[in-house]
């Protein structure tokens, strides 16, 4: 049963907690951990650095079934909170991301590209184009539909799951992506995608492959 409101004393079956708990200042998490139930679920998206309170709180309650999102973020909470975690691979709306029927133009689409692209190495017909966090879910599909390849420059480890890269390819895009933890369940290289390194240069190479 979702928790919506603080209720003290709350009885359910099962109660599933996520991001609630990652800002310690929600006092909604304080009702997961006082909850009453026959079966805790805590779904694990991504672990913060420092670690906020309630949520090393509820990895080290054994009482609770830890769910990991990634392969990678079952890893943290094995090796890093010594935590044993199932997975639930996350995944996106397919209904609002699916492929475009007709061909996109050859376009780049980029994601945390902090560089510009070495003139003259590039297709000349590859427009290159970033996305932030700002973006509207309409924006971002569209823009996902406008291109045909989508880069992936994203590193962070604390991620389980890379939502731009699941939704690009969602939407029948090619995906070239640095060799990052919250990856590796949807990009594998020669496979499903391409691994470059973090540069202008080699991601210019691979856009030519």
């Amino acid at each position: 049963a979702p928790i919506k409101k603080r209720v003290d004393g709350i009885t359910a079956d099962i109660v599933i907690c996520g991001d609630l708990l990652e800002d310690s200042r929600d006092s909604k998490s304080g009702t997961f951990m006082t909850a009453k139930a026959r079966i805790k679920k805590f779904w694990l998206m991504q672990i913060y650095r420092p670690q906020r309170n309630k949520q090393y709180a509820a990895l080290q309650d054994k009482s609770i079934l830890k769910v990991a999102n990634s392969t990678h973020m079952r890893q943290i909470v094995e090796s890093k909170h010594n935590q044993k975690a199932i997975i639930a691979i996350g995944g996106v709306d397919t209904e609002f991301f699916y492929p475009k029927p007709e061909r996109a133009e050859i376009s780049v689409l980029t994601y945390k590209l902090k560089s510009k692209m070495p003139s003259g190495v590039v297709f000349k017909q590859c427009e290159l184009r970033s996305i932030d966090d700002s973006v509207s879910q309409v924006e971002l599909r569209q823009r996902y539909w406008d291109s045909a390849i989508f880069v992936n420059l994203e590193r962070a480890d604390y991620y389980g799951w890379c939502n731009p890269v699941a939704e690009a390819m969602a939407c029948g895009r090619a995906c070239i992506s640095v060799d990052a933890p919250h990856v590796k369940d949807l990009v594998i290289s020669n496979k499903t995608g391409l691994i470059t390194n973090p540069t202008a240069e080699d991601v210019s190479k691979k856009l030519q492959l």
